[in-house]
């Protein structure tokens, strides 16, 4: 329910870190076309190539062919408009090889035609290569005698290019993958520090162990709001379990597949506690697959202020409690924002009730004001455990790994979020490298 504060956060430092895969691949990509370039005996001029490779290294590998197959349908229409426009301008001009600032206007004019061209065609994604090899035609070819021959050879040397970068991208180390252990992670600490959001290596990376194979998926306190808003470009494929434990939520169809509700009495005591106190706090129900937030009087600030910061998401619903009790048994968990001697209070006087072995308490410090406290209040069977396994089950894994930032809770304890070390703990743990994944090494896809 809390934002992050990001007025606490440092200005980002510009530490040495280790090259990623995209550079390494990068760099040998580039290798390989001087390498071909001096077997052709030097023939053509690499920079077209260099160029071509250098822009299809990808991080991700399931799309490569596809990819490849644009790129050259790209590199195709932009030779040929550069062509017709070379040929063009001779024939209006009378100028065997144009080199003036009409030249370049032409160009300039040609290649927003040869993107308009493309886009029409319904090729939007090959419009910017489309577009580079036509100026590499029409701007370069000056003095280079033949049209048609020197297109013939800017091809060729863009498709080298090409070609270097499908056997780059399709190169691994031999792996082998486990896809039938489920792995969970926290989000918050864990994925990334408290205050930030995921780093680009975390996110390309877990997104292509997601389109590998990985059976991944998270395990927080937070709202399936809250997840789509911290990890929001992140392929979910599984179900999260969410709220503690309290749901699971397919984040693709937007439906919640599980939800512990509290029984309808022991919610309604409950709101009749807390209203006699006058303690604020929300009360969460699922109602027809929505959850809603409901909300009374609102008196204090911590509570109004959580209340006009969420409100404007689209992916939240609130509604005042009303006296109707039709949505007790719908009731997922208590959300209290008070005072702190209020708040403890109200927590002490449920703790004693004789049904209090039917709920859980969960006191939540993060980013409460001061001299307020944040308490929620569960269903004792809303537990992550419980949910994984049901999770565990539903996707027919044979175990499951847990990654979190507190020790001794979880598998595998992140004690540093901010050197995406848990992203590449799940790379170690899915993907290790072995010998026994020899076939792999050239084709991602046959894993």
């Amino acid at each position: 329910m809390f934002a992050h504060n990001n007025t606490t956060a440092q200005k980002k430092k510009h530490n040495l870190f280790v090259p990623g895969q995209r550079i390494l691949r990068t760099v040998a990509a580039v290798m390989l076309c001087m390498i071909v370039y001096e077997l052709r005996g030097r023939r053509g001029m690499p920079i077209f190539a260099l160029i071509a490779a250098v822009m299809c290294i990808q991080p991700y590998t399931r799309s490569m062919k596809a990819i490849a197959q644009r790129r050259v349908i790209g590199t195709l229409i932009g030779a040929g408009w550069g062509v017709i426009t070379l040929l063009l301008e001779q024939a209006l001009r009378g100028i065997p090889d144009p080199d003036d600032i009409l030249h370049y206007l032409i160009a300039a004019i040609g290649c927003g035609i040869v993107i308009y061209f493309t886009v029409w065609l319904n090729l939007a994604e090959m419009a910017q290569f489309a577009g580079i090899v036509f100026l590499i035609v029409v701007i370069t070819q000056t003095g280079s005698g033949n049209v048609f021959i020197y297109a013939y050879h800017r091809i060729v040397d863009t498709l080298i290019g090409l070609v270097v970068c499908e056997v780059v991208n399709r190169l691994h180390l031999p792996r082998v993958r486990n896809t039938d252990i489920l792995f969970a992670s926290g989000v918050t600490n864990t994925i990334f520090e408290e205050g930030h959001k995921i780093s680009g290596y975390s996110l390309i990376e877990l997104n292509r162990l997601i389109e590998d194979g990985c059976k991944f998926t998270v395990d927080t306190i937070e709202s399936p709001a809250s997840v789509h808003e911290l990890l929001r470009d992140v392929d979910f494929r599984l179900p999260i379990i969410g709220m503690d434990g309290s749901i699971l939520f397919d984040m693709k169809s937007r439906t919640y597949l599980e939800a512990v509700m509290m029984e309808a009495k022991i919610a309604q005591e409950i709101r009749r506690l807390l209203e006699e106190d006058e303690v604020e706090f929300f009360m969460t129900t699922l109602e027809h697959n929505v959850l809603i937030y409901r909300y009374g009087e609102m008196k204090n600030e911590a509570i109004r202020d959580v209340f006009e910061r969420k409100r404007v998401s689209p992916d939240r619903n609130f509604a005042p409690r009303l006296s109707d009790v039709s949505y007790m048994d719908k009731t997922i968990y208590f959300f209290i924002l008070d005072k702190t001697e209020k708040a403890d209070r109200a927590a002490d006087t449920i703790r004693q009730m004789p049904w209090a072995d039917k709920i859980r308490i969960h006191v939540d410090e993060r980013h409460v004001p001061d001299g307020y406290r944040c308490i929620r209040i569960f269903p004792a069977e809303a537990t992550k455990e419980r949910m994984l396994a049901k999770l565990q089950e539903m996707v027919g894994a044979k175990e499951t790994v847990t990654f979190g930032s507190y020790q001794g809770r979880y598998d595998v304890y992140i004690e540093n979020a901010n050197k995406d070390l848990m992203v590449k703990e799940l790379k170690h743990r899915f993907e290790p490298v072995s010998l026994a994944g020899w076939r792999n090494i050239f084709s991602a896809d046959n894993f």
